[in-house]
């Protein structure tokens, strides 16, 4: 059953107080007129004698005074339903009595007013259609000669006492009627005032709405984002003004749009997909409104963004979805910014990933090395066992050349490892890009152009040019190999400033300062993207097998960062690649080398006594062969500590100390150190399977020291063992 409406309830409460208020209103009429009315009766009664009219007026009016009295005890519509009971019976006696000369109908008339004030319209309604019946079968009746009236009627109307008893009751009932109008009138004033109160509240509650409403347009037409509001099939029913701002439409145009006028075809395809499976999973309970999701937004003018949408589902009474309503925001610098926060990351995965590979390849290096040192020296030394006729000198010669082709890639591996042995001289990297410039012409197809834009500005830097010259005819040959049509190869140069911290190529941090730019590009068939994060890698290659060992890009870039430079690749399939060195530039000054460099090779001098440091067994059994083959004793130990006990027991006896660096126990370093500080001019070899770093260019600095890297032939340590010896005869 429904709940009476709240205005309702108000009504019958301002209802039930307007009675309560006529109430107690008739008690302080009444009671003092009925008093005296009653006691009228009585005296009336005593003078003429007592009459059935005077018994029956006497008792309805003592019964009414009784009702008001005990009106607080008694429950209100029994009191006023009595009192109305008593009007109506009292007029009726009236109408039985005297007829048209009583009081009834005004009695009745009164009767109709207070049932309406006290019981509603249509209560009253009722009442009125009674008394009219009753008052006909009255006058029938009377006009039947069934009802007799009072015998003295005609002159009871011209007596005095009829007289005062008509304006007495005309008094008493009119006094009434106009009480219970005046309480119809103070409830109609409350009503009144209460009225204005409510218009008031509603005046003002207008005046929020309205300025809510103010500002919510305010915030929705200045707004960077967009509102709006769609149908289930993405009709357009409603838009904020920022629509021109953010697409370009007007909102007039935006209510006959479709998403493929305002969506690019991908976005559009996406939300084709996305959007039924949303309201799916809604239907299913699954989620209650779409998540947040980004498109591509093609604006009027053609031009696109990135757009993050939020969107809820607008139900009806039911729960069931009818509309969808959200936010449009443009985030493409957002979206920009983690686009490069992702590259950035990948970087660094890819430069973690090539420092591993690095830390690998060295290590790998190192052991071939060894490896490949007992191979050649035994090599080596197994050809001066044979006969210069011998047919077996074929076999070792092929040893040899395996050899030293698998030397040219550790040394490969080495410089991607940042381990190269680099000379510090200065060059020009025009001069090495003219002499990469007339290999490529006598070697390349006459299909494939070879220009060159080199700057006319100095192009110093400081290096080793066989390698820096070896990294650029790397890309070079990659480039020619690119080009299986024909094409053009272009060398360019020029000298840049760098103000701030740059990030060069996937993981290369330039400091600032003055640098030289050499760009290689190519009009070949460009690298494939899936290929492009993997080219620095050593053995990776995307040429058939036997074309490539994959360790050309893996060296250059090796070489080139250990340099203080940076490599960058900008390519696309089918539209060439161009690769982009920075090297440092330095101030032009005569070129300089390292002190394994001065001398020419001397002739053998006096042999002697040598301590060869080798851990590992094949190399010490080589290199302690090949010193016996020079004519020296070796002396042979495995470990610093243990090399360090003999080299105190042999220190006058010793011609020369033989040093490995990678040692057990005691390092290399360690080891050269205890010896400088008790023999400063010893004459020490250092090898190692690692090519020249700085912690041993600050060794080969102190003097009386040479490098021989791993692997090596007789002939390499025979000249490296005279050349020592050699400085060490001259004193330098």
């Amino acid at each position: 059953m429904l709940e009476p409406a709240p205005d309702s309830q108000d009504q019958n409460v301002e209802a039930y107080e307007l009675i309560v208020r006529l109430l107690d209103r008739l008690v302080y009429f009444v009671l003092p007129l009925g008093v005296l009315a009653l006691g009228g009766s009585v005296v009336r009664a005593l003078w003429l004698g007592w009459s059935g009219l005077a018994t029956v007026q006497g008792g309805l009016l003592s019964i009414a005074l009784a009702l008001l009295l005990l009106r607080r005890k008694l429950p209100r519509r029994v009191a006023l339903a009595g009192l109305a009971a008593i009007s109506i019976t009292a007029g009726l006696v009236s109408l039985m009595h005297h007829g048209l000369a009583s009081q009834g109908f005004l009695i009745l008339c009164f009767a109709a007013v207070f049932v309406a004030v006290c019981f509603g319209r249509r209560t009253a309604l009722v009442a009125m259609v009674g008394f009219l019946l009753a008052s006909t079968a009255v006058g029938v009746l009377v006009a039947l000669g069934k009802l007799p009236m009072v015998p003295c009627a005609p002159g009871y109307l011209e007596t005095g006492k009829a007289w005062l008893s008509q304006v007495t009751a005309f008094a008493f009932f009119a006094g009434i009627t106009v009480v219970c109008v005046q309480a119809v009138q103070d409830g109609l004033l409350r009503q009144a005032i209460k009225l204005q109160q409510v218009n008031a509240e509603l005046r003002r509650a207008e005046a929020e709405v309205r300025e809510r409403e103010q500002r919510y347009r305010l915030l929705a037409e200045n707004m960077q984002d967009m509102l709006f509001v769609q149908d289930l099939d993405l009709n357009v029913l409603y838009t904020s003004p920022s629509i021109t701002s953010l697409l370009g439409y007007t909102q007039e145009e935006a209510r006959t749009m479709r998403p493929e006028d305002y969506m690019t075809p991908a976005s559009l395809e996406k939300l084709g997909r996305d959007f039924p499976e949303f309201l799916e999973r809604i239907a299913r309970g699954e989620m209650t409104d779409p998540p947040l999701v980004q498109y591509e937004y093609r604006r009027k003018d053609g031009s696109t963004f990135i757009g993050e949408l939020r969107v809820s589902i607008v139900r009806d009474e039911r729960g069931r979805p009818v509309s969808s309503q959200g936010v449009l925001r443009d985030v493409t610098d957002r979206y920009r910014i983690e686009q490069e926060k992702a590259r950035l990351e990948e970087q660094l995965r890819q430069s973690e990933k090539l420092q591993a590979i690095g830390e690998l390849a060295g290590g790998v290096a190192h052991d071939f090395n060894n490896q490949l040192t007992g191979i050649m020296g035994s090599a080596d030394l197994l050809r001066l066992e044979l006969d210069e006729g011998s047919g077996l000198s074929s076999y070792v010669d092929q040893i040899l050349t395996s050899a030293r082709r698998a030397a040219d890639l550790t040394s490969k591996l080495l410089a991607f490892a940042r381990r190269g042995r680099y000379r510090s001289v200065a060059m020009e990297i025009n001069e090495l890009l003219l002499e990469v410039v007339a290999i490529l012409e006598h070697s390349i197809d006459r299909t494939i152009e070879v220009r060159t834009r080199l700057t006319r500005s100095s192009t110093v830097v400081r290096g080793d040019p066989s390698q820096i010259q070896s990294a650029l005819l790397n890309i070079a040959l990659n480039a020619r190999d690119a080009m299986t049509r024909g094409g053009a190869i272009t060398f360019s140069t020029e000298e840049i400033s760098l103000e701030e911290r740059t990030t060069v190529g996937a993981d290369t941090i330039l400091e600032p300062g003055r640098y030289v730019r050499v760009a290689i590009a190519d009009t070949g068939e460009g690298i494939a993207p899936e290929a492009l994060p993997r080219i620095f890698e050593p053995f990776f290659t995307t040429k058939e097998a036997g074309r490539g060992t994959g360790m050309g890009l893996a060296a250059t870039y090796g070489t080139i960062t250990a340099h203080g430079g940076a490599i960058d690749v900008e390519t696309a399939p089918g539209q060439g690649s161009t690769f982009t060195l920075y090297l440092p530039r330095a101030t032009p000054t005569a070129t300089t080398e390292r002190s394994e460099d001065r001398p020419a090779a001397a002739p053998a001098g006096d042999r002697g006594r040598v301590l060869l440091v080798e851990d590992e067994p094949v190399v010490r059994r080589s290199v302690q062969e090949m010193l016996g083959r020079l004519g020296y004793e070796v002396m042979v130990c495995e470990r610093g500590d243990e090399a360090m006990e003999r080299f105190d027991a042999l220190r006058d006896s010793l011609a020369l100390v033989v040093l490995d660096m990678n040692l057990p126990g005691l390092g290399g370093r360690e080891v050269f150190d205890a010896i400088r500080a008790l023999e400063p001019v010893l004459p020490v070899l250092i090898c190692s399977g690692h090519s020249l770093e700085e912690e041993l260019r600050s060794l080969l600095e102190r003097g009386h020291v040479a490098y021989l890297q791993k692997p090596f032939k007789l002939a390499d340590l025979r000249a490296a063992v005279d050349k020592l010896r050699a400085w060490a005869r001259s004193g330098v």
